[in-house]
């Protein structure tokens, strides 16, 4: 085998995570007989049937991820929480991995293979140089696949870093809406609920604060609520309550517990309270340590709220 030739089977292989498949060598004008010379010579490794791996390059969970998705051809895709653990939703792994292809392509079983007859382009991008499904397509294989409040939540994730919206999240419904598939009447319930309050929660910690919320007996929230004096804005409070003219914020320890922190964050509650709303704080150590007490607090200030609406 020419330099050439072997150069650019290189070039291809660094661009995904140090492998590459048999039929992508051949394309490039490489014969069984020059991988076997290469694999002798220990300049690759196999990895797979077909699958090989350039000696020397890094054994990292993305090659391993990019091994199996080549591993079943053309047109396979990272899948469930293979695919969130790529997309960086928290609490989700690599493995098992699981990979999805159409149902009428047939392919080696390696890994947690699926298929199915609704996989087509719209389904399919890349990230990491790594062949996925799409962030809405991930979501709606997931929410079949797990409990309803995690799949409430990495959706949150997904919308609140911006790889979702309403539009893409709507079409993709249209499309794998069909009776019986699973997850479609969930999906169909945090639609609604995404639309209705008009925006993600900031963070899973704020969702969970919802949760808390509605347990006390709050429904109408809006979420990031944009508040204005004459000054011009304030802030964007996590939850408000315009009827009531009651603001909601989550302090997590991240991001409030430091001394500039507390500064911004007083001033901001003066210019609140100066334009006759409430503030409610809620710190994550409460959340997390003091539930209880945390709902207790949230039932007196319904209970007050409603008070002061009669």
């Amino acid at each position: 085998m020419d330099t050439t030739t072997r150069q650019a089977i290189f070039a291809a292989a660094r661009g995904q995570h140090g492998v590459f498949t048999s039929a992508q060598a051949a394309e490039l004008g490489a014969t069984d007989r020059h991988l076997s010379s290469m694999r002798n010579q220990a300049v690759i490794h196999r990895v797979r049937r077909g699958v090989w791996r350039i000696s020397g390059a890094p054994l990292t969970d993305h090659a391993t991820a990019m091994a199996t998705v080549l591993a079943h051809g053309d047109g396979a895709l990272l899948a469930r929480s293979s695919a969130a653990w790529v997309w960086e939703v928290p609490g989700h792994r690599l493995e098992p991995i699981d990979v999805l292809h159409r149902r009428d392509v047939h392919r080696p079983v390696v890994g947690g293979t699926r298929t199915s007859r609704c996989v087509g382009e719209p389904d399919a991008t890349v990230r990491d140089g790594i062949p996925v499904t799409t962030p809405a397509r991930t979501i709606f294989d997931l929410a079949g696949a797990q409990h309803p409040l995690r799949t409430r939540h990495d959706l949150n994730n997904l919308t609140s870093r911006g790889l979702l919206d309403l539009e893409s999240l709507q079409l993709t419904l249209d499309r794998l809406a069909k009776r019986g598939r699973p997850g479609i009447a969930l999906m169909r319930r945090l639609i609604d609920e995404l639309e209705a309050k008009g925006a993600p929660a900031g963070s899973n910690l704020e969702l969970l604060v919802e949760e808390l919320l509605e347990t006390a007996g709050f429904r109408r929230l809006h979420r990031q609520l944009p508040l204005y004096d004459e000054a011009g804005f304030i802030a964007r409070v996590d939850f408000g309550d315009p009827p009531s003219r009651l603001a909601i914020e989550v302090d997590s320890d991240r991001f409030h517990m430091g001394l500039v922190d507390r500064e911004i964050d007083e001033t901001k509650a003066k210019r609140i309270a100066a334009i006759g709303w409430s503030l409610v704080r809620i710190t994550e150590h409460e959340v997390w340590h003091q539930r209880n007490d945390l709902l207790a607090r949230l039932r007196l200030v319904r209970r007050s709220t409603r008070a002061h609406a009669a």
